[in-house]
């Protein structure tokens, strides 16, 4: 199952979580779903180490239709390296899901591969710290760009990167306090310092266990984001355009905050109805319409913008956004959120529509 999630990722350019969510399905203990997670973040996490490797110990490069196979070598590896797996365990579970990709034949190269690796792991393991995109599992380009703009934390950053980070929620504070609801939760969670509305769990938990997630009291959603929909500071009569949704987390916080704008557009991966959806479930009040919150297509041109010097547009704000530029790069690492992208404020007086297209990854363009 992880091999065939990986590779509609690194292969056919899904982002993780659509991929992952209908995996996650088949499984109903939650031990064996946090697994496979732990597996396909873990992969995507290190992917170019594990590709490091895996081209060290391939006779000759597999075929470009062998996504899946590549996949489920990758998995094989991270456990046996990564994860404290058995080592006899994950040869034979790899192994046999080869028969379930459709690759019966392919059963004695998976066992090579991997027991190869078991055998010369100390080897091949220095041997990729010779590497800088093995050794710090970040694509070439973006370590030196990081060393270029962080001389003296470029290494950090990279290390805080590959750690696996935490779960962070944000508490509906329109309908509970933070400290209310922070006593009604059974994990051990602290409250954020940056972000009013903010816990981070000690350990992440199914959402499903979550007081009241269903009704709408909290939302999972990283520290960072929540900055940005306080940060724009709307208000009420104010017209949103969100132009990064998806699937609408800091829209929703947007309605969380402030109910009464008088209209949110937005720019989404998923259907309208997923947004609405969303809003209803926060139980927004007074309660959403399709006329409030609209597709960035029915947005007016840009002259009418300027006419209203209130309106906010949010643009390419989150990590997502900066992962769908990265990934651009071939990375399948970029998928995965870059936890040291924070976004930030600016003043854009004289933004034209014509320059819309070149604001940078990580903004928040507010008009003055």
């Amino acid at each position: 199952m992880a091999a065939r999630v990986i590779g509609e990722v690194a292969g056919r350019g899904k982002s993780l979580d659509r991929a992952l969510a209908p995996a996650l399905e088949n499984f109903e203990d939650g031990r064996d779903r946090a697994f496979l997670q732990a597996i396909c973040y873990g992969v995507l996490r290190f992917h170019p180490r594990l590709e490091f490797l895996l081209e060290q110990l391939l006779n000759r490069p597999l075929k470009a239709r062998d996504i899946r196979l590549r996949a489920l070598m990758l998995t094989g590896l991270y456990q046996i390296s990564s994860m404290g797996v058995p080592a006899h365990a994950a040869v034979a579970e790899s192994v046999a899901a080869a028969q379930e990709i459709g690759r019966p034949g392919a059963k004695g190269l998976v066992n090579a591969v991997l027991r190869r690796y078991i055998r010369e792991r100390t080897n091949l393991d220095g041997l990729a710290m010779l590497s800088p995109e093995a050794r710090w599992a970040h694509p070439e380009w973006l370590i030196n760009r990081l060393a270029t703009d962080w001389p003296d934390r470029w290494q950090s950053v990279l290390e805080e990167n590959n750690r696996q980070p935490p779960m962070w929620l944000r508490v509906n504070c329109s309908r509970i306090a933070r400290e209310d609801y922070l006593k009604e939760l059974e994990q051990p969670a602290s409250p954020g310092a940056y972000a009013s509305e903010s816990l981070c769990l000690d350990a992440p938990v199914p959402v499903g266990s979550l007081p009241g997630f269903s009704q709408g009291l909290v939302s999972v959603q990283d520290a960072g984001a929540q900055l940005t929909a306080g940060l724009l500071d709307v208000r009420p009569g104010h017209r949103v355009l969100d132009a990064c949704a998806a699937p609408g987390g800091k829209a929703a916080h947007i309605l969380e905050l402030c109910s009464d704008v008088a209209r949110l557009c937005h720019k989404i991966n998923n259907p309208l109805t997923s947004l609405m959806g969303r809003a209803q479930m926060l139980q927004m009040q007074p309660d959403p319409t399709p006329e409030k919150i609209a597709k960035a297509s029915e947005v007016p041109p840009a002259p009418a913008w300027k006419e209203n010097p209130s309106r906010r547009i949010p643009a390419a704000s989150t990590k997502r956004a900066v992962s769908s530029a990265i990934s651009s790069r071939s990375s399948p690492k970029s998928l995965i959120s870059l936890i040291f992208v924070l976004p930030s404020v600016v003043t854009a007086s004289r933004l034209k529509s014509r320059r819309l297209k070149r604001i940078r990854y990580g903004l928040w363009m507010k008009y003055r």
